[in-house]
């Protein structure tokens, strides 16, 4: 199994998502917000699943969109990044 995580830089919380998953033989890649996605490497198929945790809650959107719209499946997804970031949507759901 392959793992990208999107991070705008690895903190504590990433350190140790990556080294559980690393201690379960799961391959990770690590991906800046300064960074481009790999999508030759996404669009092969050769990942299993994303975690999304930029800060930026654009940038997260984003990324996620791109990478739902390649078929991979994202933790933290884009629907899921605008919820949070919408208070209006929030009211009216959690209501």
């Amino acid at each position: 199994m392959r793992v990208l995580i999107c991070v705008t830089k690895l903190r504590d919380e990433e350190k140790m998502i990556i080294s559980q998953l690393n201690q379960k033989n799961i391959e990770v890649k690590v991906i800046l917000d300064s960074m481009s996605l790999p999508l030759e490497e996404i669009f092969q198929g050769r990942f299993n699943l994303a975690i999304i945790r930029c800060l930026s809650q654009l940038e997260g959107k984003k990324r996620a969109r791109i990478l739902e719209s390649a078929g991979l499946r994202t933790m933290n997804n884009s629907k899921a990044i605008n919820i949070c970031t919408d208070k209006i949507l929030q009211a009216v759901m959690f209501q």
